[in-house]
C-alpha cells in the first residue's frame, strides 16, 4: 500500500479549507438593517434604504420588496433584474449595514449601522470612543441579554468577527479602585501627612 505524500496531504488540508470558507452562507438581510444600494451613473436610484421589522424594504421605481432573510448576493441578482425594466445593463452593487448597539463607558452609546469591511475599533470610534471610565481596547459582545464567550479583536474587521445584526458591543468600565486610585493615593498621603504633625504635636 502506497502512502501519500506529507506535502499532498497538506495541500488536500489547505484546499478542504478553502472550500469550506466559499462554502460559508453570504450576509444575509435581517429587519432593521439598512441597504447602501449603488447604482452606477443612476444618483436617484442610490442611497441608503432601510429595512422594516417586517422584513420588507422600499425601493427607488421599484417599490416594496421582501428582503428578510436573503442575502446580498441573491439581492443584488434580483434588484438588477428588477432594474433592467427601466434601465440598460445596470451595474448595482449593494452592502447590507449591520445593526448593532454599542454601549457601555464610551462617550454617544446608541445604534449605528456598520459596513462589515470597518474593524470593531471603527465602530467603537461612531460611538465617541471609550471615556475615561472605560477599559481602553476592551469590548464585550452580547446577544439576546446574553454574553457571548468570544475574543474578539477590535482590530478585526465586522465581517471577519463573530459579529451579527442586534448584537450589543459593550465597553467595560474599569473598576472603582482602579478609576480612583488617584483620589485614593491622595486621600491616603494626606492620612499619612496628618498622622504626621499629630504625631509631632503630641511629642
Amino acid at each position: 500500500m502506497k502512502t501519500i505524500p506529507l506535502v499532498l496531504v497538506l495541500l488536500l488540508i489547505q484546499l478542504a479549507s478553502v472550500l469550506d470558507v466559499s462554502a460559508q452562507a453570504p450576509p444575509t438581510v435581517h429587519p432593521g438593517d439598512k441597504i447602501m444600494l449603488k447604482v452606477w451613473r443612476e444618483p436617484d436610484y442610490t442611497g441608503e434604504i432601510q429595512v422594516r421589522g417586517d422584513g420588507v424594504a422600499t425601493f427607488p421605481r421599484i417599490g416594496d420588496l421582501r428582503v428578510g432573510g436573503e442575502s446580498d448576493v441573491a439581492l443584488r441578482e434580483r434588484l438588477t433584474r428588477l432594474f433592467s425594466e427601466y434601465l440598460t445593463n445596470p451595474s448595482i452593487e449593494i452592502i447590507v449595514l449591520r445593526r448593532v448597539n454599542v454601549s457601555g463607558a464610551v462617550a454617544e452609546p446608541g445604534v449605528y449601522f456598520l459596513d462589515p469591511t470597518m474593524t470593531i475599533a471603527d465602530a467603537l470610534a461612531m460611538a465617541g470612543g471609550a471615556t475615561g471610565e472605560g477599559k481602553r481596547g476592551q469590548v464585550e459582545l452580547y446577544r439576546g441579554g446574553e454574553k457571548v464567550q468570544a475574543r474578539l479583536d477590535t482590530q478585526a474587521r465586522l465581517v471577519e468577527a463573530p459579529l451579527q445584526t442586534g448584537d450589543h458591543l459593550v465597553v467595560p468600565e474599569r473598576n472603582w479602585f482602579v478609576r480612583n486610585s488617584g483620589l485614593l493615593g491622595a486621600v491616603i498621603s494626606g492620612s499619612v501627612g496628618l498622622l504626621g504633625v499629630m504625631i509631632a504635636l503630641g511629642k
